[in-house]
């Protein structure tokens, strides 16, 4: 494979990626099938759907700033043509989901302009100025106040979302100290303790197992999450990790 006039190792890069054997193995074993992407999708996931999640490290060359470095060239560029089989657009960067800039997970990474970069810094608290930003709903004081609500007042994600006008999603990040870490990051939130809450707050709606398989049937009738949320008086990310078997992964 030729990216910018280089030949790129595949074999190479992949055998030195952060990973357990089973999946350098099956990377470089399909490392020059055309929809690589697919493959990952369809099989590591099947068998470990948690690799998804996880950041892939590469052990090799960093910039100055610990981005990864292959042949002089930013390897998240490269990892992202080779997964999407097509060139970046020009003048387009890769941003992380991750915010951790040693990582090339092909799921953590996307492509979009210098001003889609400022607006990921700015949502995920990684600038001082996130009240300041013309798409941001929340002003700092906001922030104590909706951990306050959650951990103190009893209220659900749901219920702050509908109080401060984002969504469930962005309630669920702060918490989670992935949104607003530069307010966050003074409050040692507690994970374990959040964690907690979130499942006596699936006890408080009163879910049981017979709503779960039928969650997941309507689902796979064609009902939307929305539609579905509304029956059950759910919020979507409760809905959506039902689904997913994030939550009551216990029912099949």
């Amino acid at each position: 494979m030729i990216i910018n006039n280089k030949k790129i190792n595949l074999e190479f890069i992949y055998s030195n990626i952060k990973l357990p054997n089973i999946y350098k193995e099956y990377l470089i074993k399909y490392k020059d099938h055309k929809l690589i992407f697919t493959y990952l999708i369809k099989h590591i996931i099947k068998t470990n759907k948690s690799i998804i999640n996880e950041c892939w490290l590469w052990d090799k060359h960093h910039d100055k700033d610990g981005y990864p470095k292959y042949l002089g060239l930013p390897l998240q560029r490269i990892i992202w043509e080779i997964t999407r089989q097509r060139k970046i657009e020009p003048n387009y960067v890769i941003r992380h989901t991750c915010d951790n800039p040693n990582c090339i997970n092909p799921f953590h990474l996307l492509s979009g302009s210098q001003a889609d970069n400022a607006k990921d810094k700015v949502m995920r608290g990684r600038s001082i100025t996130c009240e300041d930003h013309s798409s941001a709903k929340l002003k700092n004081n906001d922030i104590p106040n909706i951990i306050d609500l959650y951990i103190n007042k009893n209220q659900t994600f749901l219920d702050i979302s509908k109080l401060y006008g984002v969504s469930e999603t962005v309630i669920n990040e702060i918490l989670n100290g992935k949104l607003w870490k530069n307010i966050t990051k003074n409050y040692n939130l507690n994970f374990n303790q959040i964690n907690n809450i979130k499942k006596k707050n699936m006890l408080r709606n009163k879910l049981n197992e017979s709503d779960v398989i039928n969650i997941r049937k309507l689902f796979k009738q064609g009902y939307s999450k929305a539609q579905i949320s509304r029956k059950y008086n759910l919020g979507p990310t409760t809905i959506t990790n039902i689904i997913d078997y994030k939550s009551w992964a216990h029912v099949k």
